[in-house]
């Protein structure tokens, strides 16, 4: 190896090929979680599902420098809806997600600036913006489900309303589930890497 190859700076985290790769990863691992990991509830002709793949959706932006990080994850449940059942929703789940996701990564930067990364408020700062990306999609989730359903799909009013208020149920557990989680894969995986060179892939 070269002294010029030696003293090559690592590149930052906003590399693109770095953060597709980050990004298609997040999606992959999005489409696991939800397909191999979710417990359905059937409603009627429809049904909506238990599951933690929104912790992907709010860990992404905080990991991967945007609109990757506000895609990879989008896409990967666009797909796992489009492949289990969920295809009729797959739209409005795309938007959702991509939503949940700019809320998460705007509010982060904004919390975080003048905050020291190895300071206590750091980790504070993130879970605060992850609860506000699931919080925004757990009041977005029904009011568009209902919409989306009835005008949309044709459905009738009174099993849309029915299925709004069950699934708005199904939206806040998994939002609290995927908090926790979020929470707690954030602050492991900074302690984990923050003596590496992937330490700059923390905002």
């Amino acid at each position: 190896m070269s002294i010029n190859e030696q003293s090559r700076p690592i590149r930052p985290y906003h590399d693109t090929l770095v953060n597709l790769v980050l990004a298609g990863l997040f999606a992959a691992i999005s489409y696991v979680v939800f397909v191999f990991l979710r417990v359905d509830i059937n409603i009627g002709v429809t049904k909506t599902s238990f599951h933690a793949a929104n912790t992907l959706v709010v860990l992404a932006p905080l990991l991967i420098a945007a609109p990757y990080g506000l895609l990879g994850p989008a896409i990967g449940l666009f797909l796992a809806d489009m492949f289990s059942g969920y295809a009729h929703v797959a739209p409005e789940t795309l938007i959702l997600k991509i939503v949940m996701a700019a809320v998460c990564y705007y509010s982060f930067k904004a919390l975080s600036r003048n905050t020291p990364t190895e300071s206590t408020r750091h980790y504070l700062n993130a879970t605060i913006a992850m609860i506000a990306g699931l919080v925004t999609n757990a009041i977005l989730a029904p009011v568009s489900s209902y919409f989306y359903h009835t005008y949309l799909l044709g459905s009738a009013t009174s099993p849309a309303k029915i299925f709004v208020k069950i699934s708005a149920g199904v939206t806040w557990f998994n939002a609290v589930l995927s908090a926790i989680l979020g929470a707690v894969i954030y602050v492991a995986l900074y302690k984990a890497l923050k003596h590496s060179h992937l330490k700059h892939f923390f905002h």
